[in-house]
């Protein structure tokens, strides 16, 4: 994001983690191995952000769309944990919101 001239990066993670069930076939090992590089990936990706927001999703999936209340909740009760980290990088913030409001008023 910062080559695409971000100057700040906040960053969700909605994963459950590596699987701790040791594997038994081929397909889990395939598995296994798959979930390793996204870890290694994931890792890499979060490395230069700012913030990291991390909502405790437990085994759910993202795409588990009959839950998506309870995804949503977890979220928002992560990106409040994450406030005070997001203010303190961007001490303006309350002017910009300041200056929005009264250029919606004209």
């Amino acid at each position: 994001m910062r080559q695409q001239g971000a100057d700040i990066v906040i960053a969700v993670v909605v994963d459950r983690g590596i699987g701790s069930e040791e594997p038994r076939t081929v397909v889990d090992v395939y598995l296994r191995v798959s979930e390793i590089m996204g870890e290694r990936l994931k890792q890499y990706e979060l490395a230069d952000a700012d913030v990291v927001i991390r909502p405790e999703v437990g085994d759910l999936h993202w795409s588990s769309f009959s839950q998506a209340m309870n995804l949503i909740d977890e979220g928002e009760k992560a990106a409040r944990e994450k406030l005070d980290d997001i203010r303190h990088l961007m001490p303006g913030i309350k002017n910009w919101f300041r200056f929005r409001r009264s250029q919606n008023r004209t």
